[in-house]
C-alpha cells in the first residue's frame, strides 16, 4: 500500500504538491524509557522496581498503551498506510500476521522472541514471549497497544523437562515464590525493553514516513 500524505499547499501552476510539517508526538514513550534505564540495578530487584512502574494488567500481562499524536490533520487512508508500513519493519510477513485490519483498527500477531536465557550448573532456563500489536484509529491520532500475554518456557536438568505457556502473574517479581527467579527477572525486563523499543520505533516511523513523501496530483 502506497502511503498518500497531507500537505498544507498546492501548487495550481503546476502538479507537486508540497511535504506538509506534520509531525507526531508521545512524551510518555521517552518519560517511560528514561524511567526503565534510571532504575537499573541486578536483575532481581531491577524487576520489582520495575513492576510498580510497569504493572500487569487486568489479566495479569504485560501491556504498554500510548497515544501518539499528529499535529495536524490526517486521514484514515493514510493513518492506515503508515501503521501497515510500520508493521513491515516489525514483522518478516507483516500481511501474514495481520488478523484484523479495517478503518477502525489493525490488530497483528508475532513473536519477540527469546526473552531470557538462565544457564546453571544443573540445568537451563529459556524463554520465549509472544506479541500482540493492537493499534486504534483516530483522525489525528492513534491509540497503541503493545501485548505479551503469556511466557513460554522450557526448563531442562538432569533427569527433568519443564515446559509450556506460564501466567506472567504466577512468575517473579509477581509471585515472590515463583521458582526461577533469575529467568523470569531476565524475561520481565528484557520483555519491557522490547516492547518499549517497539514504542519508540512506531514514533519515529511514523514521523520519518508523514513528512518525506510527497504525491504527484493531476493538473487541473
Amino acid at each position: 500500500m502506497r502511503l498518500k500524505l497531507s500537505t498544507l499547499l498546492i501548487l495550481l501552476v503546476g502538479i507537486v504538491m508540497t511535504s506538509s510539517a506534520q509531525s507526531w508526538t508521545c512524551s510518555e514513550i521517552t518519560e517511560n524509557i528514561k524511567t526503565f534505564n534510571d532504575v537499573k540495578t541486578g536483575n532481581k530487584k531491577w524487576a520489582e522496581k520495575l513492576k510498580s512502574i510497569f504493572p500487569l494488567n487486568k489479566d495479569n500481562e504485560i501491556e504498554l498503551v500510548y497515544v501518539l499524536k499528529c499535529s495536524d490533520s490526517i486521514s484514515r487512508p493514510e493513518l492506515i498506510a503508515l501503521a501497515e508500513g510500520w508493521l513491515k519493519t516489525v514483522f518478516t510477513n507483516a500481511t501474514e500476521q495481520i488478523q484484523v485490519s479495517n478503518d477502525d483498527k489493525l490488530i497483528c500477531v508475532g513473536e519477540l522472541g527469546q526473552v531470557a536465557f538462565d544457564q546453571k550448573f544443573i540445568g537451563a532456563t529459556i524463554i520465549r514471549a509472544p506479541l500482540e500489536i493492537m493499534i486504534l484509529y483516530k483522525d489525528d491520532r492513534i491509540r497503541l497497544s503493545l501485548l505479551t500475554r503469556n511466557f513460554r518456557m522450557a526448563h531442562a536438568n538432569i533427569g527433568q523437562l519443564e515446559s509450556g505457556n506460564i501466567n506472567i502473574g504466577s512468575c517473579f517479581p509477581f509471585n515472590k515464590d515463583s521458582k526461577h527467579k533469575e529467568a523470569y527477572s531476565i524475561a520481565y525486563i528484557n520483555t519491557l525493553s522490547k516492547l518499549l523499543n517497539l514504542s519508540h520505533g512506531c514514533l519515529q516511523y511514523f514521523n520519518k514516513h508523514t513528512t518525506d513523501t510527497s504525491e504527484e496530483l493531476p493538473e487541473w
